[in-house]
């Protein structure tokens, strides 16, 4: 019946869904997906910023972390090379988001997202932060929502933007 095969084609989504897809929070790491042009022709200024992520990353990472409700977490950055390619940058936002099941975003502010991207990102309800500090930004708001549930963060975020 038209029923069981729907069910069937559920149970094939669900076993075929990569597991990082279902879980945004993994043991001690909060997840947090970006793009940058590590080649191509806006490479130099990529470089720099990422130098100044994973800098912040370290430092954030070995002077404990965040800490929420009495657990501590380790940022980890999942990012690829956009190769200076808008139409490539969008493509891996959305496999960040659909594929890595990253629900916490860095897209730097002189990127323009296509309108896909931008309701993949609103239909998964995912967080983003434009600003260079990105990762002190997410650090506050897992620290004073002290939760990690995605929702509570976005809601945070969405509420210090309007301040």
């Amino acid at each position: 019946s038209q029923k069981k095969f729907l069910y069937f084609l559920l149970i094939l989504k669900l076993i075929f869904i990569p597991s990082s897809a279902i879980s945004k929070i993994v043991g001690d790491k909060i997840f947090i997906g970006t793009t940058f042009s590590l080649t191509g022709e806006n490479s130099s200024a990529s470089n720099s910023l990422k130098n100044k992520i994973d800098k912040l990353l370290k430092d954030i990472n070995q002077s404990g972390g965040v800490n929420v409700g009495g657990k501590s977490y380790n940022f980890e950055i999942i990012f690829y090379d956009n190769e200076s390619n808008s139409i490539k940058l969008n493509h891996l936002f959305e496999r960040l988001v659909k594929y890595d099941g990253v629900q916490f975003l860095i897209v730097l502010e002189e990127i323009n997202l296509s309108d896909k991207t931008q309701d993949t990102i609103n239909d998964y309800d995912i967080s983003v932060v434009t600003s260079n500090e990105a990762l002190l930004i997410y650090k506050e708001a897992f620290e004073k929502v002290d939760s990690v549930n995605p929702k509570q963060i976005q809601d945070f975020l969405l509420k210090k933007l309007k301040n």
